[in-house]
């Protein structure tokens, strides 16, 4: 597992054998600035994969973001569809509000994304695409 970023609200990951990226978004992300490098961290990460490559997010400490955040998430997902991502397996946030804020998020940016109750679930899902 090679590291990529590593802040309070977000870490990125990547396993390059498996052309996996793993995405652990943290707690309550209060405005852009407190994710100034989240878009720029994306672009070094994609540089760093392969095209049809998959994504797991673990979402469980995510808190509802406001919506200024959440268009970060949708031009995140829209720069990983645009650069080959196959499927994103999503361990849901434990916030009904928050997963309700995310669904639309993910349709609105057309990203491939199905919701497991565990990162093993969401892991042996993923694996069966490679």
């Amino acid at each position: 597992m090679k590291e990529i970023a590593k802040t309070p609200q977000y870490e990125i990951a990547i396993d390059e054998t498996k052309n996996r990226v793993y995405l652990k978004v943290l707690g309550y992300w209060r405005n852009a600035e407190s994710v100034a490098n989240y878009i720029s961290d994306w672009r070094k990460t994609l540089a760093l994969l392969k095209p049809n490559f998959t994504l797991l997010t673990d979402l469980t400490t995510m808190l509802t973001h406001p919506a200024e955040v959440l268009g970060i998430h949708k031009q995140a997902q829209e720069l990983l569809t645009e650069n080959g991502l196959r499927h994103t397996a999503e361990v849901a946030p434990k916030d009904f509000v928050t997963a309700f804020q995310l669904s639309k998020v993910a349709k609105s940016s057309q990203m491939p994304v199905r919701q497991f109750p565990t990162v093993a679930e969401a892991e042996a899902f993923l694996d069966t695409l490679i």
